[in-house]
C-alpha cells in the first residue's frame, strides 16, 4: 500500500508525541528519580511511589520513604534545595496529606524541623523528614 507524502508526514507527526510520552513513562519506570539519586548510599529499606494524574496541569506526587542515619539528613536536604524548616506558625497554610497513597506511607504527622521548600505560589512544595 502506498501513502502519499502528506499522508506519511502526518502520521509521523502524530505518532511522535505519542513515543515522546511513552519513552518518558518508560524512562521514569526504568531510570532511578533524582530525589533517589540523592539518597546517602548508607539509606535502606527504599521504597517509592510515583503517581501521576493526566489534567491540563499535569499533577503528581512522589513519596519516598527510606532509613538513613540523621547526622546525614543535612546533607541530603541541601542535595534537594530544601532549605527551609518547617515550623506550624511560619507554614500554618500548608496541608499535607499522608493518607492512603500505599501500604508502606505511614509518616509521622509531626512536620516540625522537617526540610521544606515550596514552590511558585505555594501551589507544590517539598519535604523531607
Amino acid at each position: 500500500m502506498y501513502l502519499s507524502r502528506r499522508k506519511r508526514l502526518a502520521l509521523i507527526l502524530l505518532n511522535v508525541p505519542i513515543a515522546l510520552v511513552l519513552g518518558a513513562l518508560i524512562l521514569d519506570n526504568v531510570m532511578p528519580s533524582y530525589v533517589r539519586q540523592a539518597l546517602p548510599a548508607s539509606a535502606t529499606d527504599i521504597q517509592e511511589y510515583y503517581s501521576y494524574s493526566f489534567n491540563p496541569q499535569g499533577d503528581f506526587a512522589r513519596y519516598l520513604k527510606a532509613r538513613m542515619p540523621e547526622s546525614e539528613m543535612p546533607a541530603f536536604a541541601v542535595k534537594l534545595n530544601l532549605i527551609q524548616r518547617y515550623s506550624a506558625t511560619a507554614h500554618r497554610s500548608m496541608s499535607v496529606n499522608f493518607g492512603g497513597e500505599t501500604a508502606y506511607w505511614n509518616p509521622s504527622s509531626r512536620l516540625d524541623g522537617a526540610y521544606v521548600q515550596f514552590g511558585p505560589g505555594g501551589a507544590a512544595y517539598s519535604l523531607a523528614k
